[in-house]
């Protein structure tokens, strides 16, 4: 008797590990993980309605204070449970896109495994072909940037600029400093390289475009 009990044990812990983990709710005060279906938090009492709306609008005014590294601790667990939610992953993979490039300006070497994350989101949702796709392109390619594949960047952000309806100004920064800094490695001395001229055009239609909140 005791030799069939064992099996059944280990079949409940692997359970509980693995598929309540998977139907827990989030908490977009604390983070703290809920019950499926779950009104409250059992850890702060915070309310749970309209938790997905709740917490997108709160990792987007924490990425705006550059509270990188909360966005990710309140998101991960969320898109990685909630994977058909693109919106959020693209604010999460943007969010260790920053992150990253804050280790590299510190000569933290961990960034060069971390920037495989937000590669791996943007790549997944590019492989999906909708309505995110330039948003996932974009994502790629700053990834590349971070890791100085400069060109291959360069292909993304490109690709990011023609398959959007309306490109936003950070498409182009982007594409610009990535020619720009390619330009440096063919000619640091001067301005003789065609990188330099691409970027003076990418920069330039940023300068063009009119913002009605003046940023």
């Amino acid at each position: 008797m005791k030799r069939k009990i064992i099996p059944l044990f280990i079949v409940i812990i692997v359970v509980l590990l693995f598929v309540v983990p998977a139907l827990a709710i989030l908490c977009n005060k604390c983070g703290a993980d809920n019950p499926d279906g779950s009104a409250f938090c059992v850890s702060c009492g915070n309310k749970l309605q309209d938790l997905e709306k709740g917490l997108y609008e709160k990792c987007c005014d924490l990425y705006k204070q550059e509270e990188y590294g909360q966005v990710i601790s309140l998101l991960s667990g969320y898109c990685v449970s909630n994977p058909q939610d693109k919106k959020s992953e693209l604010l999460l993979a943007k969010a260790y896109l920053e992150e990253c490039d804050l280790l590299k300006q510190k000569g933290d070497e961990s960034y060069k495994s971390l920037v495989m994350k937000p590669y791996e989101i943007g790549k997944r949702i590019h492989l999906a072909r909708d309505s995110y796709l330039s948003e996932a392109l974009y994502v790629c390619g700053r990834s590349f940037y971070i890791k100085n594949r400069r060109t291959r960047a360069m292909k993304y952000f490109k690709k990011a600029i023609k398959l959007s309806a309306s490109p936003p100004a950070e498409y182009f920064l982007a594409l610009g400093d990535a020619e720009f800094a390619e330009g440096i490695g063919e000619d640091p001395t001067g301005m003789k390289s065609l990188y330099y001229i691409s970027a003076k055009q990418s920069y330039e239609n940023v300068i063009k475009m009119t913002y009605p909140n003046n940023d």
